[in-house]
């Protein structure tokens, strides 16, 4: 789908310390606010579709493809957002185990 591609491409240009600090203010402190703007975004998209393939399409039909490409890109939304979050948290956990003074607890780690 490539909905995170310009995020992905953004994030991947930046340096450590911003990109902790983009990471932390937008996603981490605040991961309610950004999985409600994907949610937001998905409805807009779907309200827009409904609206176009209704002027080509009749009633019945409408509501035919947006269950079937709802349900598709809902899906597809989904599995980017986890794939994205994952990446981007995995370079964030790594940033951050690398820094002397990071506050993370090691005590209890297996390995």
């Amino acid at each position: 789908m490539g909905i995170y591609l310009l995020f992905q491409r953004y994030l991947d240009k930046q340096t450590d310390q911003r990109f902790v600090f983009l990471w932390e203010k937008y996603v981490t402190n605040s991961l309610r606010r950004f999985l409600l703007v994907m949610f937001i975004m998905y409805v807009g998209v779907m309200v827009l579709l409904g609206y176009l393939v209704s002027i080509v399409f009749g009633f019945f039909l409408t509501w035919l493809l947006i269950v079937v490409l709802g349900l598709y890109i809902g899906y597809d939304l989904i599995v980017e957002t986890i794939k994205f979050l994952a990446n981007n948290n995995q370079r964030y956990l790594l940033i951050k185990m690398s820094q002397k003074d990071s506050g993370i607890n090691y005590e209890n780690v297996v390995g």
